[in-house]
């Protein structure tokens, strides 16, 4: 028994608490939309919460490896809560102009294609790998975006936004190519 509460655990839903809190300042509820009558400190709100989120993920990895308190709840939860929290800010960023909308299609379709295919690796008795580096560049860089877009640096995080694209696509080709023995379609 490890003489620390799974910290890594109670982390990983802070993070997922926090999300409908930003989801209230990121939505701007009273002008969704509409820029230039919104409320921008609203997104500066957001942004202060994302951060916190953000950094819940950095530490909840890091103490889960170093008191070895890795657990399957840990393991569904902890990416599941970070595809929430940057979905939610994609889909805010499309309400409010910053971003296309098709493009998050394609960050979602690569998320889901991977879930779905780390559940047919398991359920062919192999054995699923935890993020890469490429995805774990991928979720940085997604998370790096949404922070300067957040505070208000939205050119530059629009590009690093274009750079995250560029690696969840990257990324997933990458986890579709490794995973290619368990994807027989017959």
């Amino acid at each position: 028994m490890n003489k620390y509460p799974n910290l890594p655990n109670i982390l990983t839903i802070l993070r997922i608490l926090l999300i409908p809190l930003f989801c209230v300042f990121i939505f701007d509820l009273k002008n969704v939309g509409i820029y230039k009558n919104s409320h921008p400190e609203n997104l500066t709100i957001a942004g202060i919460i994302f951060s916190i989120a953000a950094i819940t993920d950095y530490f909840d990895g890091y103490f889960a490896r170093k008191w070895n308190q890795v657990t399957s709840a840990g393991k569904l939860l902890d990416p599941l809560a970070d595809k929430i929290l940057t979905t939610s800010a994609f889909i805010g960023f499309i309400e409010w102009g910053f971003i296309p909308g098709w493009t998050v299609v394609v960050i979602l379709t690569r998320e889901f294609l991977i879930t779905g295919i780390r559940s047919i690796i398991v359920e062919a008795g192999g054995k699923s790998s935890g993020a890469s580096m490429l995805g774990k560049i991928k979720t940085f860089l997604q998370m790096t975006s949404i922070i300067l877009i957040l505070f208000e640096w939205k050119t530059l995080g629009v590009y690093v936004y274009y750079l995250a694209l560029f690696f969840t696509i990257y990324s997933g080709l990458d986890y579709l190519y490794k995973a290619r023995k368990y994807l027989k379609f017959n």
